[in-house]
């Protein structure tokens, strides 16, 4: 990884009066490049710690340090540019194409990359500051592109995203994969992100992608019902991994945890607080994927379960299996525990709609557990505002995706309107 730094000339004499250049230093590959960024100021108005120029106060005179500061950041975001492109194109790092660089003078030299080159860029650039699921998904989409290319023999380049490249995309997904709608759909909104980068980057010129159009569809919410959770409560497992599992699966149901809460869920994440001259146990953490802070009392069975493993070894409390086992061990638990009503399932491929009756059981994921949290907390009070709060759903939209309706809570919500009409 390359590293920009900047410093203040060392004065010969000390005099923080006078004006001295603030010098570039661009370190990779054990190599060293220095040159002056044409820009002075007075040792008292530079942060060394910052590297940067610092705020003026109150009663100083204005110090441009806004100005300034922007400057070396776009100073660095031109070096980092230009050792990225070198390092794709084995091309060793000079003074003056690295002057060039950061002066903005490289525009006619500018190093022409490929798609896949730029979309190695990409990800590389935005590893620093996105997540690692998200890493994983900018990957997946790439090398999905990449075998899609491989599979048709026709090179995908910038000039060639157009409502061609779409329909190869869709008959790559649908027609040779079989893969899902939502499956396409995550795949163009990346690409269309992408290319949006790309462009902002001067790589390309082309804006056919803007046209393209993919849209999710809503998938059936598969939950828990009270019975069936007190069914699975109440059925004893052969086995320690698949007790270790119902228990996993009955902490999720009440506390609405999404799978990788509950893989991170510490002990320490389980605080006691007074309310109303109780003592109650609050789940209290920050939600790995939106990062907001979601404070939980735990109910009965969710205390119950604390209880059972907060005194094992180790800093978790649940010691979850991974994503792949633990769908795995869901599905034996349901079975055993008789989770046999036949759902629907449907599948979105392109056009083709199909739609099975399944038991119940073999349609159990990890993520049951938070829809079976929303949908019974919804239909004991039909208070959204408060379910929101309790699971961090930020948006509306996302959490309908958990959410159902029982239709007895339709009946009863009629029921009250149907007292309200009077017949003659």
């Amino acid at each position: 990884m390359p590293t920009i730094k900047f410093y203040l000339q060392k004065p010969k004499e000390a005099n923080q009066n006078k004006k001295y250049p603030i010098i570039i230093n661009l370190q990779y590959n054990n190599k060293q490049q220095k040159l002056s960024s044409k820009i002075s100021i007075e040792p008292s108005k530079w942060l060394k710690s910052k590297r940067r120029v610092r705020k003026n106060n109150a009663r100083e005179p204005y110090n441009y340090h806004l100005e300034i500061n922007e400057k070396l950041e776009q100073y660095e975001r031109r070096s980092n540019d230009l050792v990225f492109s070198c390092l794709l194109k084995d091309i060793p790092l000079t003074k003056n194409l690295v002057t060039a660089a950061i002066q903005g003078k490289l525009q006619g030299l500018r190093i022409k990359k490929d798609f896949f080159e730029a979309f190695d860029e990409f990800i590389y650039l935005k590893k620093p500051s996105i997540k690692p699921e998200t890493l994983k998904r900018y990957n997946t989409t790439k090398n999905y592109l990449f075998d899609m290319q491989t599979l048709n023999g026709k090179e995908i380049k910038f000039n060639t995203i157009d409502d061609h490249f779409y329909r190869d995309l869709q008959d790559f997904t649908f027609n040779v994969n079989e893969h899902s709608t939502n499956y396409f759909c995550k795949h163009v909104n990346i690409l269309k992100m992408f290319m949006k980068w790309a462009n902002n980057k001067n790589y390309h010129g082309n804006d056919k992608y803007l046209e393209f159009k993919a849209k999710e569809v809503q998938p059936e919410i598969i939950y828990l019902t009270s019975k069936e959770l007190n069914q699975i409560i109440s059925t004893d497992m052969p086995t320690k991994y698949l007790e270790k599992t119902k228990d996993i699966l009955c902490f999720a149901c009440t506390t609405g945890l999404r799978y990788s809460d509950l893989k991170g869920l510490q002990k320490g994440h389980i605080k006691i607080e007074m309310v109303d001259n109780q003592k109650v146990h609050f789940l209290h953490m920050k939600t790995k994927k939106t990062l907001k802070v979601v404070k939980i009392p735990l109910i009965d069975l969710g205390l119950k379960i604390y209880h059972k493993y907060k005194n094992t070894d180790g800093l978790y409390l649940l010691n979850v299996y991974s994503n792949q086992k633990l769908n795995q061990y869901l599905k034996e638990v349901c079975e055993i525990a008789k989770i046999n009503q036949p759902t629907e399932k449907t599948r979105y491929v392109g056009k083709n709609i199909t739609t099975t009756l399944r038991p119940k059981w073999e349609l159990v994921t990890s993520h049951i557990g938070r829809k079976t949290f929303v949908s019974l907390l919804y239909a004991s009070n039909g208070d959204s505002k408060m379910a929101k709060a309790l699971t961090g759903h930020t948006q509306d939209s996302t959490f309908d995706r958990y959410l159902f309706i029982p239709d007895a809570q339709k009946v009863n919500l009629l029921s009250k309107l149907n007292s309200k009409i009077i017949i003659e």
